[in-house]
């Protein structure tokens, strides 16, 4: 789960920015399916007296790999979109191809495949 400050602004990134298949979509909750996995959201704070949920702003942000067939596609159509890509593809030596981009929270969000 992910825990964002601007709910809606994450649900249009994940859903309509990287295609993630919309599982459910609620005032205060949203989860995505990604292949076998499901990304969850949910607002960061306090929505119950003494209840923190996520980071306070000065956590540490996350890191998310999405496996994909061909990274140098994924980042093409992320760019395409106005996504800002902090990592270029390149091939790893550790065998895979990876490159990354920012979420609207900060979180690093990588595409990685298995070099040939």
């Amino acid at each position: 789960m992910l825990f964002v400050h601007d709910l809606e602004r994450a649900k249009a990134f994940y859903r309509d920015g990287l295609g993630l298949e919309p599982e459910e979509e609620e005032a205060d909750f949203a989860s995505y399916r990604a292949g076998t996995t499901s990304l969850q959201l949910h607002p960061a704070g306090e929505p119950h007296p003494g209840v923190v949920l996520g980071r306070s702003g000065t956590g540490v942000p996350v890191q998310v790999t999405f496996e994909v067939d061909d990274v140098d596609a994924a980042i093409e159509h992320v760019r395409g979109l106005g996504v800002d890509v902090f990592d270029e593809p390149k091939d790893r030596p550790w065998g895979k191809r990876d490159a990354g981009i920012l979420d609207p929270e900060g979180n690093e969000i990588y595409f990685s495949q298995p070099v040939d």
